[in-house]
């Protein structure tokens, strides 16, 4: 601190530069299934001329709570890596978390 002013490094802001400093990001929905079930941890791959994504989902309607029981694996696809992706299918049958692809 300079003067009682926090001089914060280039990464940071904030009267005590405890808050990172950020560019703005989209505000839409890389992924956003038609059920409006919560979803989280996608990951990606670009095969064959498409970006393919594989995310965690619930099923049924049911809440973030449940996601032992009710979670399962979605395969979406999208023509950019920034999406909008969409649901194409369930990527494995029965309950399914955490995908990671790799080649």
């Amino acid at each position: 601190c300079i003067n009682s002013q926090c001089v914060c490094d280039a990464a940071w802001t904030g009267s005590n530069c405890s808050r990172l400093h950020l560019l703005p990001s989209a505000t839409y929905h890389h992924y956003r299934n038609a059920s409006g079930e919560s979803s989280w941890g996608g990951s990606t791959i670009f095969h064959d001329g498409v970006w393919h994504m594989f995310v965690s989902q619930m099923a049924n309607g049911t809440d973030l709570r449940m996601w032992k029981k009710a979670s399962f694996v979605a395969h979406c696809t999208s023509a950019t890596p920034s999406g909008p992706y969409a649901f194409r299918s369930q990527a494995i049958p029965g309950y399914g978390h955490n995908p990671v692809i790799r080649r």
